[in-house]
């Protein structure tokens, strides 16, 4: 996918219904911990430029976090505007067989 096509994708519609149930796994005081190891890594992973993707801070997330709550957590910071999209990169995520795919890329903005 080029990048001409990547902006083609427009930009997020907003689903009040899959924004509640975000917001519940997010909060879940069960997942406490992976949360916080998300967001260690995504901040670990933020450039120079203020910019990070999944490609960056997938590698940086430990084997123990509940993937569920990888998305949420990333749906969350978005919704604070901690993480604002800035453009498409292409997936590296073989594991998760992404590789190839859209993948947003965002700017780091401190809460």
């Amino acid at each position: 996918m080029s990048a001409t096509q990547l902006d083609l994708l427009g930009t997020w519609t907003p689903d009040p219904e899959k924004d509640a149930i975000l917001a519940l796994i997010a909060g879940d005081v069960v997942h406490q911990r992976d949360r916080e190891a998300i967001v260690d890594a995504i901040r670990a992973s933020v450039d120079y430029t203020g910019r990070t993707s999944g490609n960056t801070w997938r590698p940086l997330i430990p084997t123990w976090v509940y993937p569920k709550v990888i998305g949420a957590t990333v749906h969350a910071l978005v919704a604070a505007g901690v993480l604002v999209q800035d453009g498409w990169l292409i997936s590296n995520d073989v594991r998760g067989r992404n590789a190839g795919r859209p993948c947003r890329q965002y700017i780091w903005r401190t809460p």
